[in-house]
């Protein structure tokens, strides 16, 4: 083989247009232009042993994309049947220079030239090389269900194929009609862990900044279990290595992309229901699921039954110098079979659902994801390739749509998330942030400094308090209103407020407070309770709706800690009428604490709550919650909710206290000095 195969006012217009429109809504008014990029049972490609023969394919998955030097290339699997009846499944490419316009005929390997045996080649996982292209694929007989024991003992053999940009100028992708044999007993063996099978994840891979290529791998282990890890090397040929980590067991179609700090980032979906994220970093060689942030956020399918799931997309993008995430999911609702393709925004702290790409009633499947940018542009072009079917049950195609509306949308919702950012960083005495790599030096001792995933504030719409990240709001009840102060009031004994956690349904953005957070809230209370009455805290997904973990104050003038159904009367420590105080509850692992001003109040341990909470948390909840009433004539006025994925010590939580108090009569976006304080990648 010749080559190397692996060689405020402006603000408060923004945030009203966002969230009037709901979650995705700007979304669907600016629709995606797509193109059917591939076409079942029309499209036709030259087949690479023969340019001038074209083959007919019945249909199309599996598509992956990749850019080099401004081509987009399309990968996909391609189906047919033979001259004997038998199916088949090619790999076929298309490319462009011109986004949605003038595509290439493109090329096709339609079988495998050197092996009989193969007839099905899935799977497609390119990567961009130095002379074009690799693609990683997985080669199987015609018979068995792929990365199963029975398929890879009638045949399975890992295939490498390559292809360049032949015409000049480079504008126009061709694949070769050269395989590399990747398997045990080939001369291109792979390092590491030896597997009974492993193919390509199917999504892209990618060259880091420390210029190992990386390619998303599914593997069947020893234990004919799926699990999702990488392969990587310092070239696309040579040294290919299986990560020394992998996922948990039983999870699958794994996708990857480069984060700050040198860090990967690997998105699987799992068998148990959900979408595992994990924090992978090459020089500590450590391999870490991402549960403070990402990691369970998505759920397969309305409910969170066990099962895969389809496959999505997964990229980063920087867009206007943040660095940002986007992900595709299928989303469900009620009454409704097959759900939509959904594009979401996260920066690994807040998570925005941007809204639907796929049409209503399209039954769409796996999709990927590309961002293409060109120089001197602060940002570029988000592409969607995904499965597409007809409602009635025709061919599949594959889909390739332009999401230009929805990155609008996303750069107005960055645009809130930055202003919030100041408004909280101002209150811990900075105005920005620096990232952080893990077991860097601190810069300048810079205190380190936090962004909350969710926050409550000024904004009460009817029957919702509204997050100002616009995430996910809570629902109030009892008549609460806006004080003249800008704090949310509530009297009586039905008033409160319910913040959804587990109760959210598929999609969970809180689902790191399984593991840890903080509830941070300011809270002033006007009259003195008859009897003790909830101010704050966590109820327990157990069926009975008990309280977790809450605070209460009582008509004595103290407070009271709930845990478990049990109280906790501190002693010393009491509150006054009309007085603004910081409360603040932290969970980690079995670990609580109850903190007032920056003071810790109570602490203990959950006892048989282990490490992550046995019961899920369902909701927070605000005042009075369900049969959880507060006396009848509770009166208390709250701000500046702030929940974050992690748990913040007294220091962190009297200095968010302090700078807040100085920061109440003036602009919040401009009061902070330019310091900078840091926060952990």
């Amino acid at each position: 083989m010749s080559r190397h195969l692996f060689s405020f006012a402006a603000l408060l217009l923004l945030l009203c247009v966002l969230t009037c429109c709901g979650s995705g809504g700007a979304a669907e008014q600016q629709r995606s232009s797509k193109i059917e990029l591939f076409k079942g049972g029309e499209t036709e490609i030259p087949n690479v042993r023969d340019l001038a023969r074209k083959q007919k394919f019945d249909s199309f998955s599996a598509p992956a994309l990749l850019e080099k030097h401004g081509v987009i290339v399309a990968f996909a699997e391609a189906h047919y049947e033979g001259g004997d009846g038998k199916s088949f499944t090619a790999l076929a490419t298309r490319s462009s220079a011109s986004g949605l316009d003038a595509w290439s005929e493109g090329s096709a390997i339609v079988k495998d030239a050197f092996d009989g045996k193969v007839a099905r080649l899935l799977y497609p996982t390119p990567i961009v090389d130095e002379e074009g292209a690799s693609v990683l694929l997985g080669g199987y007989g015609d018979w068995g269900t792929p990365m199963t024991k029975a398929a890879g003992c009638y045949h399975w053999r890992p295939r490498y194929g390559w292809g360049t940009f032949p015409e000049e100028g480079g504008r126009k992708f061709m694949l070769k009609d050269d395989f590399s044999d990747l398997s045990r007993d080939s001369a291109h063996h792979i390092h590491g862990t030896s597997y009974t099978q492993y193919n390509g994840g199917g999504s892209p891979g990618i060259k880091m900044t420390n210029g190992n290529y990386v390619l998303p791998v599914q593997a069947l282990n020893g234990d004919e279990k799926n699990v999702s890890l990488v392969l990587y090397s310092r070239s696309t040929w040579h040294g290919l290595t299986f990560s020394t980590g992998t996922s948990h067991a039983g999870c699958t179609r794994p996708a990857i992309l480069e984060w700050e700090g040198g860090k990967l980032l690997l998105l699987t979906s799992c068998v148990d229901g959900y979408r595992r994220v994990y924090d992978v970093h090459f020089k500590a060689n450590t391999w870490t699921e991402a549960v403070g942030s990402l990691s369970g956020v998505w759920g397969n399918s309305l409910r969170r039954q066990r099962g895969y799931g389809i496959p999505g997309g997964f990229t980063a993008a920087t867009i206007d110098g943040k660095k940002v995430i986007f992900l595709t999911t299928a989303v469900y609702a009620e009454g409704e079979e097959h759900g939509r393709l959904h594009l979401w925004l996260t920066d690994m702290d807040r998570v925005y659902d941007v809204g639907p790409i796929s049409d209503a009633g399209e039954r769409f499947g796996a999709s990927t994801l590309l961002y293409v940018t060109k120089p001197g542009q602060s940002s570029g072009t988000l592409y969607c390739a995904y499965e597409s079917a007809a409602a009635d049950g025709g061919k599949q195609d594959v889909v390739l749509a332009d999401l230009a509306g929805q990155l609008e949308e996303a750069r107005k919702v960055l645009q809130v998330w930055e202003r919030n950012d100041k408004y909280v960083l101002g209150r811990q005495g900075c105005d920005r942030l620096v990232r952080t790599p893990p077991g860097s030096t601190p810069q300048n001792d810079a205190p380190l400094k936090y962004v909350p995933s969710g926050f409550l504030s000024k904004t009460l719409t009817g029957d919702w308090w509204k997050d100002e990240y616009l995430g996910v709001n809570a629902s109030v009840r009892g008549n609460p209103v806006l004080a003249e102060d800008g704090a949310v009031e509530f009297k009586g004994a039905d008033a409160g407020a319910k913040w959804p956690v587990i109760a959210q349904g598929q999609n969970q953005r809180y689902h790191f407070s399984r593991y840890a957070l903080t509830l941070v809230a300011t809270v002033t209370i006007h009259a003195l309770p008859s009897t003790t009455s909830p101010l704050m805290g966590m109820v327990r997904d157990d069926g009975e709706k008990k309280v977790l973990f809450g605070l209460s104050y009582t008509k004595e003038n103290k407070w009271e800690a709930t845990i478990k159904g049990e109280t906790k009367t501190p002693a010393g420590k009491r509150w006054e009428l009309k007085k603004a105080y910081q409360v603040a509850l932290t969970l980690r692992s079995y670990d609580w604490r109850v903190y007032v001003d920056g003071d810790e109040l109570q602490k203990g341990t959950l006892g048989d709550y282990y490490y992550p909470l046995q019961h899920y948390i369902l909701h927070f909840y605000f005042g009075a919650d369900g049969d959880r009433k507060a006396a009848t004539d509770s009166h208390m006025r709250m701000t500046n909710v702030f929940l974050f994925n992690r748990v913040l010590d007294a220091a962190a939580l009297k200095a968010l206290k302090t700078h807040t108090a100085a920061a109440l009569q003036e602009d919040p976006s401009t009061r902070p000095d330019a310091s900078a304080c840091q926060t952990p990648i």
